[in-house]
């Protein structure tokens, strides 16, 4: 049992950027593998989006997190904390889309995650559709 609490903050600075500042936090407590677990976890949040016009945008995040376990175990259920593992934890996800035309457009996804649970973890992903 427990509670995930977010605080946004939302800013549009031009018609091509916006900005949103998150402040996390959340509790959590419970019984895994036979064992009581009692956690809480705090952080913050950058959101931007930059639109190039109307042909695409790009979305950048970026989320530092701090988890603590009180019993001083190393580590608590995936579902616990939202996902966030204990420790300190950084995580950015980027993703841009392009038209090139229309019928013709491009998506870039870039994921990193550096926290106790995977260090140095980088994924990319990237596809061009048409419609013909």
């Amino acid at each position: 049992e427990g509670w995930w609490n977010e605080l946004w903050f939302q800013f549009r600075f031009s018609r091509s950027i916006d900005m949103d500042f998150g402040f996390l936090n959340g509790v959590d407590s419970g019984t895994q593998q036979g064992t009581d677990f009692s956690a809480k976890a705090y952080g913050m949040t950058i959101d931007g989006r930059f639109f190039f016009g109307r042909k695409g945008k790009l979305q950048t995040s970026f989320t530092w997190t701090t988890a603590k376990e009180d019993s001083g175990l190393d580590y608590v259920p995936p579902e616990a904390l939202n996902g966030y593992p204990v420790g300190s934890g950084f995580r950015s996800n980027s993703r841009m889309q392009y038209f090139l035309n229309q019928s013709v457009s491009m998506i870039f996804s870039l994921n990193t995650i550096q926290d106790d649970r995977y260090a140095d973890f980088i994924t990319f992903q990237g596809e061009i559709r048409a419609n013909f």
